[in-house]
């Protein structure tokens, strides 16, 4: 829009990731002009590594909640676009200079979700994480904050589009490892939020992994059948809404329950949700059904990896030696079983 200020500021906020800090800073040097860098009580280097690469820095204690600290950093930055970014993510830039350019010449936008993927074996898939910055675009929510609202209200009442870019590529590296301390500082926090937005199945489903990765399988049950129980009263609400499918089908397996029904459901209600194969899979060879398992692995083999989805990831293992090899042992057994009949 040429008003002279920056064009492009980064958006953090980090405490004690001083490592993987430094890998981020150093992927968006060149494309961004500013770097706003908010700590919420590190003890680590952090502070230290953001201000080695000239990042604008304050400190906020940290009180529970993610949206009163990115908040705090959006005031903080001057750019005319907002890049949003975690300290355990990088950008992958290919070409720099056209993606400046691409910034400057999309006045018809207030938003651009960018590739994104959230963990380095897994599919990408658009996320909001570039937009114009403004006063009205906030961050709402204590976890899985958002400004997604303030940006479709923008894109609603004045016009303005939101719009994807392949120019801006992000990865995500935090979920690799033991997350057991991630699990335990959001528990309190998902807890909380499932009261205050029943409605959102994410958040059940959040809270579903996060009880089971603490060993509260009983309580990861409730959560994702609270999401499912939504889903049958009203519908999908959001394309994340179906990941409660996948997380109580699998633990049900498992145990040894047969999950054919609830594979069904799914399937009638988001045909779509590529999952739902791998998930039939592993149930028909749980249950000896290797014949009905077959087509549903042949169905991810043909997907491949790495198709883009608008708002899902998906583990590339599933499509490729996951299916392989599941493949493999259901044609075995089958040989196996026709020897039995025929012995």
């Amino acid at each position: 829009m040429g008003t002279g200020e920056p064009l492009l500021s980064a958006s953090i906020i980090v405490r004690d990731e001083a490592d993987f800090l430094r890998s981020c800073l150093a992927s968006i040097t060149e494309v961004c002009d500013e770097i706003v860098v908010v700590d919420t009580g590190s003890v680590d280097e952090s502070v230290e590594v953001a201000r080695e690469f000239g990042a604008v820095t304050d400190v906020r204690p940290w009180d529970g909640d993610f949206a009163a600290a990115r908040n705090r950093a959006l005031d903080m930055c001057t750019g005319e676009w907002i890049l949003y970014i975690d300290a355990d993510e990088q950008l992958e830039m290919a070409n720099v200079q056209a993606a400046r350019a691409e910034l400057r010449a999309r006045t018809d936008a207030v938003a651009l979700r960018l590739w994104f993927r959230s963990r380095p074996i897994f599919s990408p898939y658009r996320e909001f994480r570039l937009w114009r910055h403004r006063a009205d675009v906030r961050f709402h929510g204590r976890i899985h904050e958002t400004m997604v609202p303030d940006l479709r209200r923008i894109s609603d009442g004045e016009g303005l589009v939101i719009g994807t870019t392949d120019a801006f590529r992000l990865t995500h590296y935090g979920y690799e490892g033991d997350q057991t301390r991630k699990h335990r500082r959001n528990l309190p926090m998902l807890e909380q939020r499932v009261v205050e937005f029943p409605e959102r199945c994410y958040l059940w489903n959040h809270l579903g992994n996060v009880k089971l990765g603490l060993g509260d399988a009983e309580g990861a049950r409730a959560a994702w059948s609270s999401g499912i129980s939504l889903m049958r009263t009203r519908g999908l609400a959001d394309r994340t809404d179906v990941l409660c499918y996948a997380g109580l089908g699998l633990h049900l397996i498992d145990l040894g329950i047969d999950v054919r029904d609830l594979v069904t459901e799914a399937r009638t209600l988001a045909p779509w949700y590529r999952t739902i194969h791998w998930v039939a899979a592993v149930n028909h060879r749980r249950q000896r059904r290797y014949s009905e398992a077959i087509p549903e692995l042949q169905a991810l083999i043909d997907i491949g990896i790495d198709v883009i989805d608008d708002a899902l990831a998906y583990n590339n293992d599933m499509f490729t030696h996951w299916a392989w090899d599941a493949l493999a042992d259901c044609r075995a057994s089958l040989k196996r079983q026709a020897v039995d009949v025929s012995a």
